[in-house]
This record gives C-alpha cells, sequence and structure tokens, in this order.
C-alpha cells in the first residue's frame, strides 16, 4: 500500500468549499469515478498514472499479498474499459510504484521501490510488448519517486536514500543505454518526490528537506551540466513540502504539497522566481498530492484531505486563481495519488484507493468532464 517518506499524517474533519465568485464554467465540471478491475480480498491502490490518448492509458500500484508482502498491480485503458495487465515485482518481498512517465505507447517508465533488508530503486519500462525490470546501479538503502523524460534518451528519476542525518536526495539520469547518478545540489536531510523533463537543460526537480524542525521545500534545476537549488518559499509557520511538478513551458512551472494548515500548498515559476499562489481555504489539513499543466490557464491538482474520513480533493487553476471542483466518493476513505492529462482533450485521469467500512481498499480511477 502507499507510503510516503517525509510527509506526517495530521488528524482532521470532511472538507468543503465554500461560495465566491462565480467560477468559469469548466469549474463546475469536475471528477467522476470510472469502474476499474479490482482485486478481491487484497488491500490496494493506484499511485500514478499516464495517457497517450484518450484510448490508451497505463494506472499503476500494488497490492497486498497474503504472505505480507507486496506486488504490482498494472491496469490499462483500451478506450472503453480498464484491464488488470501483467506487470513483473523487482524483488521478492515488497514492491511499489511511486512515478510513471510515458513518450509514447510504446516508451513508458515507471519508478518506486523494493525491498529486502534494504531499500532498492525500483526502474521498469514497458516497450509496447513487454515490460523489463531494470537496475539503476545504486547500491546504498535508497527509493525513487518520481520520473520524467523528454526524449527516449533523455530520462530522469529522483527520489532519497532511507535515513537521517545522512539521508538525502538522489537524482539519476538514462542516456538511452544505462542510468547513472547525477549529483543532486542539495543532497542532506532531503528527499526529490517529482521531476519535470522540458528540455535537455531545463528540468526541474521538486521535494522538501528538514532543519530547525520543520520540512523547506525544495527546488532544483539542471541547466545541461549542473544541478543548482532555486529558492523556493516556505511558510513560515508551518514549513511544506512540494510533492508534484508540472510544466507548459520554461516560464510556466508548478508544484503543489502540503503546508500542514487549512489549504494546499501550490508554487510557481514564472521564468524569474519562485511564489507561493494560495489555494482555497478547507475545514481540515488539505493535501495536493499531484499536478497536470494543461495550459498556462488550465491545471488541475489532486489530492485529498486528512480527516477521521479522509475525502478526495480536486483544485483547477483557471489563469487567476485556484478553485474546488467536484470529484466524486465511494466509501469512507478516499485518497487521490497521481494525475494525468488525456492528450488530444481538457480531460484529466485521476487515481487512488478508496476503502469502505471493514472492507479492504481498492484501487480507484477518476476522470474530469
Amino acid at each position: 500500500m502507499r507510503r510516503t517518506f517525509v510527509a506526517a499524517l495530521v488528524p482532521l474533519v470532511v472538507a468543503f468549499f465554500g461560495g465566491g465568485p462565480a467560477a468559469p464554467a469548466f469549474a463546475a465540471c469536475g471528477f467522476s469515478i470510472v469502474p476499474n478491475e479490482p482485486v478481491p480480498n487484497h488491500d490496494s491502490d493506484f499511485s500514478s498514472v499516464v495517457a497517450t490518448s484518450a484510448t490508451e492509458a497505463w494506472a499503476f500500484g500494488d497490492y497486498d499479498r497474503r504472505d505480507g508482502g507486496n506486488s504490482l498491480l498494472a491496469e490499462r485503458w483500451d478506450g472503453t474499459a480498464w484491464t488488470r495487465t501483467p506487470i513483473p515485482d523487482a524483488g521478492p518481498r515488497q514492491n511499489f510504484i511511486n512515478g510513471s512517465t510515458a513518450l509514447s505507447a510504446n516508451d513508458i517508465w515507471v519508478v518506486g521501490d523494493w525491498n529486502d533488508t534494504i531499500y532498492h530503486g525500483l526502474i521498469e519500462h514497458w516497450d509496447g510488448t513487454s515490460w523489463t525490470v531494470g537496475s539503476d546501479g545504486e547500491t546504498a538503502d535508497h527509493f525513487l519517486q518520481g520520473v520524467s523524460a523528454d526524449s527516449p534518451s533523455d530520462v530522469w528519476a529522483v527520489g532519497g536514500e532511507v535515513g537521517l542525518p545522512s539521508g538525502g536526495a538522489l537524482i539519476l539520469h538514462f542516456d538511452g543505454t544505462s542510468w547513472s547518478p547525477s549529483s543532486a545540489a542539495f543532497a542532506t536531510q532531503s528527499v526529490l518526490n517529482s521531476v519535470v523533463a522540458l528540455a535537455p537543460d531545463d528540468v526541474w526537480a521538486v521535494g522538501s528537506t528538514h532543519f530547525r524542525h520543520l520540512e523547506h521545500t525544495l527546488v532544483e534545476h539542471w541547466n545541461g551540466s549542473a544541478w543548482s537549488v532555486v529558492p523556493s518559499p516556505t511558510p513560515k509557520t508551518t514549513g511544506g513540502d512540494l510533492w508534484s511538478a508540472a510544466a507548459t513551458g520554461p516560464d510556466d512551472v508548478w508544484a503543489v504539497g502540503e503546508k500542514f494548515d487549512h489549504s494546499g500548498l501550490s508554487e510557481h515559476w514564472d521564468g524569474t522566481s519562485w511564489s507561493i499562489v494560495s489555494t482555497p481555504t478547507t475545514a481540515s489539513v488539505p493535501h495536493l498530492h499531484s499536478v497536470v499543466a494543461l495550459s498556462p490557464t488550465d491545471v488541475v491538482a489532486v489530492g485529498y484531505v486528512y480527516g477521521p474520513d479522509y475525502t478526495p480533493l480536486t483544485e483547477r487553476w483557471d489563469g487567476s486563481k485556484w478553485r474546488v471542483i467536484p470529484s466524486e466518493t465511494q466509501g469512507i476513505f478516499v485518497f487521490l495519488y497521481g494525475a494525468a492529462a488525456i492528450p488530444g482533450t481538457s480531460q484529466v485521469w485521476a487515481v487512488g484507493n478508496q476503502e469502505a467500512t471493514g472492507q479492504p481498499s481498492q484501487p480507484s480511477v477518476e476522470r474530469s468532464c
């Protein structure tokens, strides 16, 4: 099942959004559940999703086995239905997918971690016919959180090494042949959760670092030769984590996460600097876990709201402000972890899991209208 390595859980209650100025037409057009193939009698979830067309998408996650381990879970969308598709485990015990990216229907990467006595980075590739388990070449106790590519020979993966005080951010690069480490600019007591590759000399990675008893946002940028830390604001009283990044161009980059109060954390790069962009206030602490940028005036973020009953959270940027948009709930606990734009449309897939009283949690899929 889904794990987080940095963020802390905070008790809270169900969130609702209030009034305000009239929203644009698309803001009222929210997410609805699309049936997927269940995993009976096993706790399971989806953590990531990719789409290469309106008739081709993949959702990835894992399910608990009866022997105490975890196996990978993949389902494929053919334009009509989601169908479970075999994907190999990387290790014999626990296997988790945390991120994915697709260059085409025949070129898809997933990353995560598997463990025996230590954590290992999980990397697998789809060539249009089968999945291949790869190796990142790392020997330290580590995990991978996110992956992005701008070409088949320019793929980036990010994550972290396990354990403090020595644990730190990890960056890997695939050149079309093999994976190799790339030195993070800030590599102590830090983790990178997401990466977005725009060009060979324009790559962003976001996450967090821990000091002075708070989580602080961490943003790094690759200019084609080296990684550097780019200043990003951190809420002073609450701290903050960045969990996902997306971009429409070099001067329009978004990052979202949480800041442990009553609104999600959203930050924007305008080509010059990063700034916090306010998000709607909720009754409880929200967590924005994934962001998708369709255009400068259409950005979608998904996540959940902490509480005795966890509820899905979906927000949309219209070029001037973030607004909560409707999402569908089936079950007491509902989480949305991943999102992906559906090419050729203004729609978005969102995936996660839901749980009813006394029942195993099950993977869930929603699609915006």
